[in-house]
């Protein structure tokens, strides 16, 4: 997935530079806070001792971290595509969205498959 993400950035770059050149962008992290929804890691928490006797692994909680996070970026894409006029920018967030979603599709299976594994050592 990571070096899915970084041909993905190079390709959103590219985009950029096509479609306003060399021009600075003059959004900052400030700008859109507002709107989107970031999971907060801010303590060690989501791995202590209660959290894994909750009868989740450490696996399993950091892939629902990750798809939390993957659903979030699909959710703010898809919001951007329904508020936006412009039709080459609109098909760019469907794109975004339908990335995100692969990513959650993805992370999904792996957390499937996770629990499984978890489940069948259990019952070992």
């Amino acid at each position: 997935m990571a070096n899915e993400e970084r041909r993905y950035g190079t390709l959103l770059q590219q985009r950029y530079f096509e479609r306003f050149g060399t021009r600075p962008c003059s959004v900052t992290e400030e700008d859109i806070r507002d709107f989107i929804e970031v999971s907060r890691l801010e303590s060690g928490e989501i791995f202590s001792v209660s959290q894994l006797k909750a009868s989740r692994s450490p696996r399993e909680l950091a892939l629902e971290v990750a798809l939390s996070c993957e659903q979030s970026a699909q959710h703010y894409y898809s919001r951007l595509n329904q508020i936006t006029e412009d039709a080459e920018l609109r098909a760019l967030y469907r794109e975004l969205a339908d990335f995100e979603t692969n990513h959650a599709d993805f992370l999904q299976k792996k957390m499937d498959d996770a629990r499984r594994t978890s489940s069948d050592s259990k019952l070992q």
